[in-house]
């Protein structure tokens, strides 16, 4: 063996407590990146369920332009007349509306959860997202995932996605009066079985309504005002996709076409080319053979966008992950750099009988990787497991079974071993330093006063060097890649570094106030923090990681809040569907609560304003309105012009056509101005420049759009939005369906009875979802709290990783004072007074922790938020919220005390002979 070898294997053995302490600290850091990466593994893996469901494996898609949109059936056999077609595949999409009436059984007496329960027929009614497939083709383009029986393959068949299925159930009844459902004549039923009329106990009752949920083989109605209903079996039920969306009801091309009176349309068609073909070659020869409103892509061109945004998750991976195992290493360095200097001793006598500095300096290279690999070894496995655990109790989060990510296990364990490595390159060198005739004389050497100013002077430029890289440029890519290369990791190093020096800075300004509370003797706890300011203050810096995330979140997530939904000004109500008419706004508008309404399309258009262009790809909505009702029922706040008279010819200008308003976020992000000329690019590549003539704050149409449709609008991910005409659009871009309708209410009446009002009005008008303005912010605010509730978990996580390293510390500092704490014992000190010391050291740290942790975050958050400026031309304000500052702090206190408890509560047992015993 190795003398190095041996040296360290020795070292490791000889203090197992504080070994053990540290390979929990690493083994955590690697659980953390290993759960992490499997999570995004598995995030991707649903993305990719999902566009091989929504996409599918197409090479060309031909689709109406708009939300919505229809085009001739005959494009579908236009297509096929091509000579490299192998496959042509039509599809429609329609709103669809279902009934199922069905026997329950409730209690006879109101709410009451006890029997006996009667019978009553109900009906029971949603809408759908219809899709008419070909039978034929189907498979060919798109994997649909199966839980039972099979998709339609013939006239008076559907199949239903599996949360539409169990809402048609009735599954989520609980009492009578939350039954969304009508009590109808038994002799409307489907079925000429309907159970006995009564049932004696709850359990007999949830038996027999369990028999009558909707099941294979049942039957189903289309409802349609003014026309008779349409029966269809169902056949199949079809697994809800990944990060979910609308229902689904799935029937043959012809029987949507019949049912949605769309008889010889369809809305895209997918086709695969024979092999060799060249795909971009093709739509470049073809675009012009269709209509303007019909849009002609690769498949690629579809989901480009997507996958970058998906792959730019990468980066912030690794970032993470760097930042992580930095945490780890300071752990491991602060611990290893601790047992160097006890051993100092030691090590001088080594050097004095023969063994050499590299001999030394590798015994601690050698410890370091031992600790990585070790943690890195029971860290991963329990990484894994952490995310097997989240995926099957939080599948909401991430809709996707596990994923093993062959990318991030392996840096994972690499990250460990590098922490190991990276920990031990300081007390290697402080070994390889070692003199024989000052080593034994250590403990006499007070620390220099040259490098801890050193440390400030670095640290301080450390910090400034990230506010400069983020400041300073004007171009937010070049901010981008500098602050993520080398502002971050400099500002997380600056802090660390600053953490000695901040640490005698809180000792001399608190010391007072602890001695005084603690009732300790004068001097002495400051005597201790100045004896080793570099054990205690690093510690204090591997713990304040945890606490700068935790306010870092806050902080932007209540700045988002407050800075940016908080300013939107909703819209009453919306109304959104595929198929919405002018009938359907003549039906609301007959409605005696409504004031007015305004139709609105809303059409994503590409831009390269926003994100990282080498990593993301963002569209931006163009929202398009008739001008006279529209500003008559919005509240636009005018950032430009400001002149009433000018904001009069800005509307006249918008209705003459060729003019749009930008959302205040361009102006932010680009500095575009009243006058600028802006590029309306089709999704056939033809660019339309419009003139700017205003800048507004938006009124969130777009916001509730993107609300409604989640999980549908995959794979065009938009932001912001610019406001036209309805004509500039449909003489631009060929598309004029009405994808959303604006609802003013009357005060007089709530949302709940207003929405219900209005979907009975538009039952058969291709609504899908129908909201209120402040429904719609309340639950995006639900789903950011939520977000942020989440990672502040992970902050927590991140506390825990680092209070093994504070246990470590208070280990080693009672280890190497025994034999001092057996002399205050024996001249009469209480044991009470050695406790009240070491929790004064673990109260030290834990507010130089808690300080330095505030200020991290807060530069975080400012970074980010110049980021945000330049790449998303979003301005937030940097305000902390006081009650989470606060509960991170009792966080960090309360973690750092109860490491140190264990060995405070070990020490308090120890009798004075053995203290004095101790070397």
């Amino acid at each position: 063996m190795l003398p190095a070898w041996r040296l360290a294997t020795s070292s490791l053995l000889a203090r197992r407590s504080r070994t053990l302490l540290l390979l929990c600290a690493v083994a955590l850091s690697a659980a953390l990146i290993a759960a992490v990466s499997c999570a995004m593994a598995s995030l991707t893996a649903a993305v990719e369920v999902r566009l091989d469901e929504t996409v599918g494996r197409g090479d060309i898609r031909i689709k109406a332009a708009g939300t919505g949109g229809t085009m001739p059936a005959s494009v579908a056999a236009q297509v096929r007349t091509w000579p490299q077609a192998d496959a042509v595949v039509p599809r429609l999409e329609a709103s669809t509306t279902w009934k199922f009436i069905r026997p329950h059984w409730r209690p006879l007496i109101g709410d009451q959860e006890t029997g006996p329960y009667t019978r009553e027929v109900i009906s029971i009614v949603a809408t759908a997202l219809g899709y008419g497939i070909d039978p034929a083709g189907e498979p060919r383009i798109r994997n649909t995932r199966l839980l039972e029986g099979r998709l339609p393959a013939a006239l008076g068949e559907i199949a239903l996605d599996r949360p539409l299925a169990r809402q048609l159930s009735g599954l989520n009844i609980k009492s009578s009066t939350s039954v969304p459902r009508n009590v109808v004549d038994a002799s409307k039923a489907l079925t000429a079985d309907l159970g006995p009329m009564s049932a004696a106990t709850a359990d007999e009752a949830a038996r027999i309504n369990a028999r009558f949920d909707l099941k294979l083989g049942d039957e189903i109605e289309l409802v349609r005002l003014f026309k008779s209903n349409t029966r269809l079996k169902v056949v199949g039920i079809v697994a809800e996709p990944p990060f979910g969306g609308r229902w689904r009801a799935f029937t043959t091309l012809q029987q949507l076409q019949e049912m949605s009176s769309s008889a010889d349309t369809i809305s895209q068609v997918d086709v695969i080319l024979h092999e060799g073909a060249d795909a971009n070659a093709i739509v470049e020869a073809r675009r012009d053979d269709f209509a303007k409103d019909i849009i002609v892509q690769t498949a690629e061109r579809v989901t480009s966008g997507l996958e970058k945004n998906v792959r730019s998750q990468d980066l912030g991976f690794v970032v993470a992950t760097v930042m992580a195992f930095l945490a780890a290493s300071f752990i491991i360095m602060t611990g290893m750099s601790t047992g160097v200097t006890e051993r100092q001793r030691e090590l001088s006598v080594m050097r004095c009988i023969g063994a050499t500095r590299a001999q030394l300096a590798w015994s601690q290279v050698f410890a370091g990787a031992m600790l990585g690999l070790v943690g890195g070894v029971f860290g991963v496995p329990l990484g894994v497991g952490l995310a097997a655990f989240l995926l099957r109790f939080a599948p909401q989060d991430i809709p996707h079974e596990l994923h093993i990510s062959m990318f991030g296990l392996p840096i994972a364990l690499a990250g460990a071993v590098g922490s190991g490595l990276l920990g031990a390159a300081f007390p290697a060198f402080k070994a390889a330093r070692v003199s024989p005739l000052e080593g034994l004389g250590v403990r006499a050497r007070p620390p220099g006063k040259a490098a801890i100013a050193a440390l400030a002077c670095v640290g301080a430029a450390a910090l400034l060097l990230d506010l400069a890289i983020v400041l300073i440029p004007n171009n937010g890519q070049i901010a981008f890649w500098g602050y993520a290369t080398v502002g971050l990791p400099a500002m997380f190093i600056g802090y660390f570094l600053l953490s000695v020096p901040a640490l005698l800075l809180v000792a001399w300004c608190t010391e007072p106030l602890i001695r005084r509370v603690l009732r300790l003797p004068t001097s002495l706890l400051a005597r201790t923090i100045r004896a080793t300011p570099y054990r205690y203050g690093f510690t204090a810096g591997a713990m304040m990681s945890g606490l700068a995330l935790m306010i870092a979140i806050w902080t932007q997530g209540h700045a988002f809040l407050n800075d940016w939904l908080g300013k939107f000004q909703f819209p009453d109500a919306f109304a959104v569907g595929l198929n919405l008419s002018e009938e359907s706004r003549d039906r609301l508008d007959a409605l005696p609560f409504v004031t007015g309404t305004v139709p609105i399309t809303l059409h994503n258009v590409d831009t390269e304003a926003f994100g990282v262009r080498a990593l993301q790809r963002y569209k931006t909505t163009f929202i398009a309105f008739d001008p006279e009702p529209f500003f008559r029922m919005t509240a636009l706040t005018w950032i430009e012009p400001t002149d009433p008279a000018a904001q009069a010819r800005a509307r006249e200008r918008i209705s003459r056509g060729g003019a749009i308003l930008v959302a205040r976020e361009f102006q932010v992000a680009q500095g575009i101005k009243t006058g600028d000329m802006f590029p309306i690019k089709g999704e056939n590549g033809q660019t339309y420049p419009m003139e700017i003539v205003g800048v507004v704050t938006s009124p969130g149409l777009e916001i509730a759009s993107q609300f409604f449709a989640v999980g549908d609008t995959f794979t065009e991910q938009a932001m912001h939005a610019v406001f036209g005409s309805r004509r500039d659009l449909k003489e631009k871009l060929g598309t004029s369906a009405i994808s959303m309708i604006q609802i003013g209410l009357s005060p007089d009446i709530s949302d709940e009875e207003a929405l219900t009002r209005i979907r009975a009005a538009l039952l058969d008008s291709g609504l899908l979802d129908a909201g209120s303005g402040r429904k719609i912010k309340a639950d995006i605010t639900q789903i950011i709290r939520g977000t942020m509730l989440i990672s502040t978990s992970i902050a927590i996580f991140a506390m825990v990783i680092s209070s093994f390293g504070v246990a470590n510390i208070i280990v080693a500092g009672i280890q190497a004072r025994q034999f001092e704490f057996g002399v205050l014992r024996a001249v009469g000190s209480s044991r009470g007074l050695l406790v009240r010391l070491v929790l004064g050291e673990a109260i030290l740290i834990a507010l130089t922790a808690a300080i330095l942790g505030t200020l991290l975050g807060l530069q975080g958050v400012l970074s980010t938020q110049q980021l945000d400026r330049m790449l998303f031309g979003l301005e937030f304000s940097v305000r902390p919220p006081p009650l989470p500052v606060a509960a991170g702090w009792a966080a960090v206190f309360l973690v750092t005390i109860g490491a140190a408890t264990p060995a405070v509560l070990s020490l308090a047992r120890r009798r004075t002979r053995e203290l004095l015993a101790a070397r």
